[in-house]
């Protein structure tokens, strides 16, 4: 006996023909006792090694022809294979389609009889097996590994159904809700992922209780969960179904000893309404951007995060207004990315530039330093507002290319006032470090991001910034916000300990709209405290009085720990008093300037001295 394995790909049509004549087959089932050869292979692949037995083959695929049916095309492209495979020697696959799936069949060739007739039987063996293995597969392409609910690609197909049913019955109404766990980092980074996969298993089998049997519940990933509603019997369905979910989900979730927490963000689309073109007269009974599911689950994600600005744990339905914005806002970041890219190039050839609004002593009046804020002439658009493009450029990545041309170009522009501030003056002969004029203190207050100060060349870039615009340490003070600080506490205390070495100073922003931990006070190199202009603007209007109680704690507290205090937004002359009262040191605001143009401080550097007051 000979056995040879031949390997291959069986189509789908040859599987389902040979399913059916199983039965048929079957009887000649292992045929033992048989001698002269046996060709085990995946059908239509050969090989050379079989050559001797060149017209036996031939004879053996031609049964297999006959007994599946197969059309003569196929067999004239079989026979021109195995014609090529025997003639040049070359190993060659032959697939019939695109279908194709995994199989064995196993070939009995028995040539025994008087008359030279040939015995050919065919029968499939672990037909079973790959059929299993092959649904198994199909399986775990269609479905979550963690949880067993349908994945991405299952929901897609699912909801492309539900689309092409929409636009064929225009009364079909159907809903997606896009919902994203609240704060889910928090449970993964504290209690390990071990628990965090538990509590999402626990939470997908929750959301299967909220919907009707012919809905569909998926994960995308992540904390990430979509679920189809299917021929919603009325418009407020589906955020009825949101209100549920919202409910059930707050109740708390017990996983190995712990009592976890946790909410849900959720985004609703549905074709329950009506929307109206505002340029027109048209109005389509679904709204043309749900013709495809990515559409829809763009849709949704845009509803969901709405629904994470306004404060989470609650739902969302999308609008054309939320469409139209987010529109809006992608135009913003591709101009945006031009603009940084400009910058990058040709620093001097840019569409930002910085306001500088002065820094006030508020016993003396006199000028002390400059806070630079960044500004954006957008070449169609006009000026557009930090508050706008900022939090669009920490989001996309640009504030890091962003935040270092910020930072050159107003340790620049310090440097070059200094220098002329000091030539004015009768120690302009001295060395620099012998000069005790005040504009060698002059400070230049800069926002930095968290993403700047994680990248790891970033100190790098500092001293190299330092060292090329003839800045000196002490004279630059980095602004951070107590939110960024807490994002990574382990890199920004290293990070603020070399840059303490380095004599730059440091500030905590906006203090007490964030953390305000008093842990960091200690822990981190402090230099100065900034008010947030929220505390400051309601000290001459708080009947209670609480607002002056925090704004005192917080300046005592500056004062004990030897911290300059800054207070901003300063309007009017009552906040100057009471700060001036409660013993803040430093100030400033629109009551003492508005944030000015290069030009316009270096009229102002020309004609007011910084030895008298500014005001």
């Amino acid at each position: 006996m000979i056995v040879t394995q031949i390997p291959g790909v069986c189509s789908l049509r040859l599987i389902l023909n040979l399913i059916a004549t199983i039965s048929r087959i079957h009887t000649f089932h292992l045929l033992k006792g048989l001698t002269s050869l046996l060709l085990t292979c995946d059908y239509l692949s050969i090989w050379k090694s079989f050559k001797q037995f060149t017209n036996k083959i031939y004879q053996l695929i031609h049964y297999i022809y006959k007994l599946l049916q197969l059309n003569s095309a196929f067999w004239k492209k079989l026979k021109s294979k195995v014609d090529d495979v025997l003639s040049s020697g070359r190993k060659k696959l032959i697939k019939l389609n695109e279908q194709a799936i995994d199989s064995s069949m196993q070939i009995y060739y028995n040539d025994n009889n008087d008359n030279n007739e040939v015995a050919k039987q065919v029968i499939v063996k672990k037909l079973k097996k790959h059929r299993q293995k092959q649904a198994t597969l199909l399986y775990k392409a269609f479905h979550d590994g963690l949880t067993g609910l349908p994945n991405r690609n299952l929901f897609f197909n699912e909801l492309k159904l539900v689309l092409h049913q929409s636009r064929k019955d225009l009364s079909y109404k159907y809903g997606v809700l896009f919902l994203d766990l609240d704060r889910f980092k928090v449970i993964n980074d504290s209690l390990g992922h071990v628990i965090g996969d538990q509590v999402l298993v626990i939470i997908s089998r929750r959301l299967q209780n909220y919907i009707k049997a012919s809905d569909t519940v998926a994960r995308l990933g992540g904390d990430e969960f979509t679920i189809l509603l299917r021929s919603l019997p009325d418009a407020d369905y589906a955020t009825k179904v949101a209100m549920k979910i919202n409910q059930e989900l707050a109740q708390p979730i017990y996983v190995e000893g712990h009592e976890i927490f946790t909410t849900v963000s959720i985004g609703i689309v549905t074709n329950c309404k009506q929307f109206s073109d505002q340029l027109g007269e048209n109005s389509f009974p679904i709204c043309p951007i749900y013709n495809h599911p990515e559409d829809v689950l763009r849709a949704a994600d845009i509803a969901m995060y709405r629904a994470k600005d306004l404060g989470k744990a609650r739902y969302e339905v999308f609008d054309l207004t939320m469409h139209r914005e987010v529109v809006s806002l992608l135009e913003l970041e591709n101009d945006l990315r031009r603009a940084v890219e400009m910058i990058k190039q040709n620093p001097v050839n840019s569409q930002f530039f910085l306001s500088y609004q002065p820094i006030i002593c508020l016993t003396t009046n006199k000028i002390t330093g400059f806070e630079c804020l960044v500004r954006w002439a957008h070449p169609t658009k006009g000026l557009i507002q930090p508050g706008k493009f900022i939090p669009l450029a920490e989001e996309t990545g640009l504030i890091i290319p962003l935040g270092m041309w910020i930072l050159r170009t107003a340790c620049h522009q310090l440097a070059v006032w200094q220098k002329r501030l000091t030539g004015r003056h009768v120690c302009s002969g001295l060395a620099y470090s012998d000069c005790n004029f005040i504009a060698h203190n002059f400070t230049m207050s800069v926002n930095i991001s968290s993403k700047n100060i994680s990248q790891p060349n970033f100190l790098e870039q500092v001293n190299e910034i330092l060292a090329a615009t003839n800045c000196q340490p002490h004279c630059l003070n980095l602004e951070i916000t107590e939110s960024l600080i807490m994002t990574n506490v382990d890199l920004a205390t290293a990070v603020f300990e070399k840059l303490k070495n380095q004599n730059i100073r440091l500030s905590i922003d906006d203090f007490g709209t964030g953390y305000s931990s008093l842990s960091y006070l200690h822990q981190f190199p402090i230099n100065t405290i900034k008010i947030d202009r929220s505390f400051v603007s309601q000290l001459d209007s708080d009947t209670s009085g609480q607002t002056l109680k925090i704004v005192s704690a917080v300046i005592a507290l500056a004062n004990n720990l030897d911290l300059e205090i800054i207070a901003e937004g300063i309007e009017t002359k009552a906040q100057m008093n009471q700060l001036k009262q409660l013993k803040c040191r430093k100030g400033q605001g629109y009551f003492f300037s508005k944030p000015l143009t290069t030009s316009s401080v270096n009229e102002l550097l020309q004609f007011t001295s910084l030895t008298s007051p500014f005001l």
